[in-house]
């Protein structure tokens, strides 16, 4: 079904919701549809937004513990580097 086409659905709401959202799509100069689809099209993304946000986190989080062992084996590669320079220049004083 392509995203221009229609179809009618039926749905069951309570009275005061219904009462709220004919009261609402008049102010805005809207049909009942529109309104809905509207409603439905911004939680939808909302939705969208929260579950990309909890994967950025988890993903984040994951690639925190990696960067930190890098970090840490760096460290220590770092550390063995400059006992050998120390080491070099202790030869070179001799």
């Amino acid at each position: 079904m392509k995203s221009s086409e229609k179809r009618k659905i039926s749905v069951t709401l309570p009275d005061l919701l219904l009462e709220e959202i004919d009261i609402l799509a008049s102010s805005l100069n809207r049909s009942r549809s529109e309104l809905i689809t509207t409603v439905l099209k911004q939680y939808l993304n909302e939705i969208r937004n929260i579950e990309l946000k909890n994967q950025l986190k988890k993903g984040y989080l994951e690639m925190g513990d990696i960067n930190l062992n890098i970090a840490e084996e760096s460290l220590l590669s770092d550390e063995g580097a400059y006992e050998i320079y120390e080491e070099y220049l202790e030869s070179q004083q001799s």
